[in-house]
């Protein structure tokens, strides 16, 4: 098994045939894919591992141990525990190639997969919590690679455990003194604040109850947008002001 931060993403179908004892291609085809058997075994470099490999005898397609990881095809596995560590402790990409010795598009990629992985995990871990009763979500602004791109970020949580139930991040115009020069290098932006909203709520959907108990500030957009996805919730408006208004 790979030794890094392996096992969860685009592969969670494979790998749930293959520990079934089902031929991934097979699996796929929804044929019975299950008369395969061991062909052999292979040395790994990367990581210094020797992995199975094996036959399947109704389609003929061969396939690994290695199929079912995330980290499939990678030459530099052994990278990655050490990538999230650097990103997730606020070293840029660029800085994080250079301390592991890395080309900065081997470093996107890997940030890339890490990304689909830590969304795939705070997902099952929502889902196999109890559902929320009461939660809070609020836009926060930055920007990408320059402050005339900004972004919106918008993240849910948990009342009380502060448990983050979802995020999403949209592109935004830019304003103020900024918004000109904004739009003569890089051409008007399409406000997606909406959509990400949108997609944030249609997730919320699975995580939290029916009369949510929802807290946010006042902005005018909210009230819109939580009636059409949340029509039983209770809207407490002001969250730094104690919730006074209540709204839905």
């Amino acid at each position: 098994m790979c030794r890094s931060s392996c096992g969860f993403g685009p592969w969670i179908a494979i790998r749930w045939a293959v520990r079934r004892h089902r031929c991934p291609e097979c699996f796929s085809n929804d044929l019975p894919g299950t008369n395969f058997g061991p062909v052999g075994q292979f040395y790994r470099k990367s990581d210094s591992t020797w992995v199975r490999r094996y036959r399947c005898r109704d389609c003929g397609a061969g396939f690994s141990d290695a199929t079912i990881q995330t980290c499939y095809r990678q030459k530099k596995r052994h990278k990655n525990l050490m990538v999230r560590r650097l990103l997730c402790s606020g070293v840029s990409q660029r800085r994080c190639a250079k301390i592991l010795h890395l080309n900065r598009k081997t470093v996107v990629k890997k940030f890339l997969l890490l990304a689909l992985e830590a969304e795939f995990l705070v997902k099952s871990f929502n889902l196999a919590k109890p559902k929320a009763h009461t939660i809070e979500f609020d836009d926060l602004e930055t920007f990408e690679h320059s402050k005339m791109k900004p972004l919106s970020v918008t993240l849910a949580v948990e009342a009380g455990s502060r448990r983050i139930l979802g995020v999403e991040v949209s592109r935004m115009a830019a304003n103020g003194p900024l918004a000109e020069k904004s739009r003569e290098k890089y051409g008007r932006r399409v406000d997606e604040r909406r959509l990400g909203r949108k997609r944030l709520f249609e997730w919320l959907q699975y995580v939290v109850t029916d009369r949510v108990v929802i807290k946010s500030d006042d902005n005018p957009y909210y009230p819109a947008d939580i009636q059409k996805h949340f029509p039983d919730s209770l809207h407490l408006i002001g969250v730094d002001s104690g919730f006074g208004d209540g709204v839905g």
